[in-house]
């Protein structure tokens, strides 16, 4: 009878715990890409091909988190992750991080649906970070078709404000041939061309008006705007 009770009781703790999780967290947990490139990672799974554009290998669901997470360090290593409230609650959707300690400097974005982590951040390389926050009427959500489908946010423009442009569209990419990604959008004003301190190259389309041929710096990060259809090949 004593081991009956015991067991009774432990299912009961069980039964209450998975009551609370639900009543705090919903009945839907949070499925999220979750590895990592650098094999060194603790508790995070190993998987060479975490670091490709549109990855859909392992993944792993769980209660507690609000959305999923990209880190794309400037070394070119990727890990994906999950994003918990108490952060969700403070972090804009693109954080940039400069370390100075060696730790390797590196760009985090995070949003808040079922694997929608399966990108690299793209999206944030061409838009304000955390140090700089978008008017709530600049916002556009959900831009559709290209490395912007994430949910983050860039400013609106009229579409007679630009009859918009092809751009080529990846990650790591030194060179571009005729098997490299083309994105249109018409509301791209620019083909955008990123390079980091670790010289990882990344192609992609532009929503802010900038003139031709215009490059800047903010911090290790390098940006080159050009304003006709594929002129970010070069």
């Amino acid at each position: 009878d004593k081991v009956k009770r015991s067991l009774c009781d432990n299912m009961d703790y069980r039964l209450n715990l998975l009551v609370i999780l639900f009543v705090f967290f919903g009945a839907d947990a949070k499925i999220c890409y979750f590895c990592s490139t650098n094999p060194d990672t603790d508790g995070v799974p190993y998987d060479a091909a975490c670091g490709d554009l549109n990855y859909d290998g392992n993944a792993e669901s769980y209660p507690i988190y609000v959305g999923c997470a990209i880190i794309v360090y400037d070394d070119g290593n990727v890990l994906r992750l999950y994003e918990p409230k108490s952060s969700a609650d403070n972090d804009d959707v693109c954080q940039r991080y400069n370390y100075d300690d060696g730790a390797g400097d590196l760009m985090r974005c995070w949003c808040p649906e079922d694997k929608c982590n399966s990108h690299l951040c793209e999206e944030c390389f061409n838009t304000p970070t955390t140090t700089e926050q978008l008017p709530t009427e600049g916002r556009v959500g959900w831009l559709r078709g290209s490395v912007f489908d994430y949910g983050c946010w860039g400013p609106r423009f009229d579409s007679q404000s630009s009859q918009g442009l092809s751009c080529y569209n990846c990650v790591d990419c030194s060179t571009v041939d005729e098997n490299t990604t083309i994105v249109f959008d018409e509301n791209f004003l620019t083909c955008v061309t990123i390079m980091t301190s670790h010289e990882t190259i990344i192609r992609s389309g532009g929503f802010e008006a900038y003139p031709d041929g215009e490059c800047y710096t903010e911090g290790t990060v390098t940006y080159c705007h050009c304003t006709t259809s594929l002129c970010n090949g070069m």
